[in-house]
């Protein structure tokens, strides 16, 4: 992120005179969050399995409804093409809690496919247009393009562990984040 794009950030987040007063909750809520993802790390094919049952469910629950919908709403246009999408909303969300354990392997072969396939793009498009700095772009496409071959290499093994390790990733630079701006905060008052 550039310099200028930070500092106006954090100014405007400074500018909140929540975030002046109340800089320890922040502070509490980014430690909170680093830990859940440090936990989420440490047990990354436990956080996978939920993270899958839990989307099933949604998809579950927001399948009913739209079937439920479809057939409440029998003179619509649409009737078959919005009784389709629920019926397959249904269908996924089954899957994804009767077999979660595929479920989760499917879903990290489409996270490596499209990582391997977006490394290589980004890599091919830095050194056609060969902007400035854009050996920064080819680093980041070739870390990229790494991270999808390996997480192909170990399918569908890497199933049961890279969506929870991702989570986790997530959670804890979320609250590396919260902690930065609660510091910052805390050191401007």
């Amino acid at each position: 992120m550039d310099r200028r794009h930070e500092t106006v950030l954090i100014t405007h987040f400074d500018e909140i005179e929540e975030s002046k007063t109340g800089w320890k909750k922040f502070l509490g809520l980014g430690i909170t969050i680093m830990i859940l993802g440090l936990l989420g790390m440490g047990s990354a094919p436990f956080l996978a399995i939920f993270s899958i049952g839990l989307v099933g469910a949604l998809l579950l629950i927001g399948g009913i409804s739209q079937i439920i919908h479809s057939l409440l709403a029998k003179k619509w246009s649409g009737l078959f093409l919005s009784l389709l999408v629920g019926v397959l909303y249904t269908v996924i969300g089954l899957v994804c809690l009767i077999k979660p354990h595929i479920s989760a392997a499917s879903i990290t072969l489409v996270i490596g496919s499209f990582f391997l396939i977006g490394g290589l793009f980004r890599m091919m498009n830095t050194l056609i247009l060969r902007f400035r700095r854009w050996g920064w772009a080819f680093v980041h496409g070739a870390i990229t393009c790494a991270l999808g071959l390996f997480i192909l290499s170990e399918w569908p093994a890497s199933g049961l562990w890279i969506i929870g390790l991702f989570i986790g990733i997530d959670l804890f630079l979320a609250g590396w984040f919260c902690t930065i701006l609660a510091l910052t905060a805390r050191s401007r008052t």
